[in-house]
């Protein structure tokens, strides 16, 4: 393992980690709908709105 290898940018690697922490969130977020609020459907643009918050304030760096 060199020096340089430290520095190399990998941005597929961390796309393809978002998308799946996205992806863990908004089934987190779903799942909780389902068995709190059974009778009713949230608006799907709400719903992605509401995940992508929970993800950015879970992954402040």
């Amino acid at each position: 393992m060199s020096e340089y290898d430290i520095f190399r940018v990998r941005p597929w690697v961390r796309f393809w980690a978002r998308i799946i922490d996205i992806c863990i969130v908004s089934t987190i977020v779903r799942l909780t709908q389902l068995i709190f609020f059974q009778g009713s459907m949230f608006d799907p643009i709400l719903l992605s709105m509401g995940t992508y918050f929970i993800w950015a304030l879970a992954r402040q760096d």
